[in-house]
């Protein structure tokens, strides 16, 4: 078993936010790994995964978003999608490669997440080596109604801080009825988005597509085929249009979250290790 240091702090960005994150440090780590959770949770519900990349040598930074879990500002307003990403980087950059005394890292990015790293990896950071999407935000794998695009449009130009409820269907995280239970009860998990957010977030679902032609970051894509939150469907059409090394993995009988689906996680731990150490 691999020797596992674990970790946490707090650090402060240019404008006075504070990121909490965690760390998990083998010794001698072959890597480096940066989790970016999904909309509305936290880092805390990727212990176990976290752990097992550590048990396998990877070391892995995880930090929450901000208006999520441990980190400042209103719950539920992350702001503008690239300002969002430019401060994770700078976090990564400036204090865990250090830390980790290694140059380069790959960023997991779940759901809302991997939108997120699709950001990441469309203006690359130098120490940018890999990407690993699990179940990316491409699209939904549900109808929007339209009244709902425009509503939102319409608030994030007259009051972008202003939150509402996402509605989404926690039994559709995963098939394991305990991971929901915890999921309902826990009181990191806020359930809501601004409408800066939900604004940026519809303008980077638009933008994407372009920038695919252009990546020239390898991506590892891992898709769940029962998935009812995003459309695997998507995210693979927009895989097919990146020109750079890529890898995709489906996981037939999983529901979203693959990190906790039975049978997935540990299979999902093996392909990411490999991928960032490849």
């Amino acid at each position: 078993m691999t020797n596992v240091k674990q970790d946490a702090g707090m650090w402060t960005d240019e404008r006075g936010g504070t990121l909490a994150y965690r760390l998990w440090l083998p010794s001698d780590p072959a890597a480096l790994v940066v989790i970016v959770h999904g909309y509305t949770e936290h880092t805390g519900r990727y212990r176990t995964f976290a752990e097992a990349l550590a048990a396998r040598g990877v070391a892995v930074a995880a930090p929450d978003l901000p208006g999520h879990g441990l980190s400042s500002g209103p719950r539920g307003h992350l702001g503008a999608l690239p300002e969002c990403v430019r401060t994770l980087a700078t976090l990564v950059r400036d204090v865990v490669l250090p830390v980790c005394g290694l140059e380069r890292y790959t960023v997991f990015g779940h759901s809302f997440g991997g939108l997120l790293a699709i950001v990441w990896g469309a203006h690359p950071p130098d120490e940018l080596a890999r990407l690993a999407l699990n179940s990316p935000l491409v699209e939904t794998a549900f109808r929007v109604p339209w009244w709902k695009h425009l509503a939102g449009e319409v608030a994030a130009l007259a009051a972008p801080q202003m939150v509402l409820p996402i509605g989404l269907d926690p039994h559709a995280l995963c098939s394991r009825p305990e991971v929901v239970r915890d999921y309902l009860s826990d009181p990191l998990v806020h359930g809501s988005m601004s409408a800066g957010t939900y604004r940026s977030m519809r303008d980077t679902q638009r933008r994407m597509w372009a920038w695919a032609g252009e990546f020239r970051v390898p991506v590892l894509l891992t898709c769940a085929g029962q998935d009812r939150i995003v459309s695997a469907e998507a995210a693979r059409r927009w895989l097919a249009r990146v020109p750079a090394q890529t890898r995709t993995e489906v996981f037939p009988d999983c529901y979203h979250e693959l990190h906790h689906e039975p049978g997935a996680s540990d299979r999902l731990a093996d392909l990411v290790s490999a991928w960032c150490t490849s």
